[in-house]
């Protein structure tokens, strides 16, 4: 989720895109090479869980998601979760929520007071 956060000290860019960027440039040395493709590479999610890390990223917008958008995204998509399923996706919303509220306040806490 690190990767995919904008950051001020890179403009506003993200990790993600300009570690990609940096990919493209044909003299990068390759020990630097191998350190963002490592970077990069997407985390192991068990096969039969793979689906759900899909949704979680077709849903999360940021902000906590609410039943509402999960009934509406299964409804689309002709889904129907299973209990285990709607208790991983609120996990891992709460996780990335928790990593979004972080970033926000130490944000803030950079901010010169005046």
């Amino acid at each position: 989720m690190e990767l995919d956060y904008p950051k001020e000290s890179l403009e506003g860019q993200t990790e993600r895109s300009v570690a990609t960027k940096a990919l493209e440039n044909a003299k990068l040395k390759p020990s630097m090479r191998k350190e963002l493709e490592e970077k990069l590479k997407p985390p192991d999610i068990p096969d039969d869980c793979a689906y759900i890390w899909e949704v979680f990223w077709d849903l999360f917008r940021g902000e906590r998601m609410t039943y509402a958008d999960i009934l509406a995204y299964s409804v689309l998509y002709n889904i129907r979760f299973t209990e285990f399923e709607l208790d991983l996706l609120h996990m891992m919303d709460s996780v990335a929520c928790k990593f979004v509220s972080d970033q926000i306040k130490a944000k803030n806490k950079q901010k010169p007071k005046t």
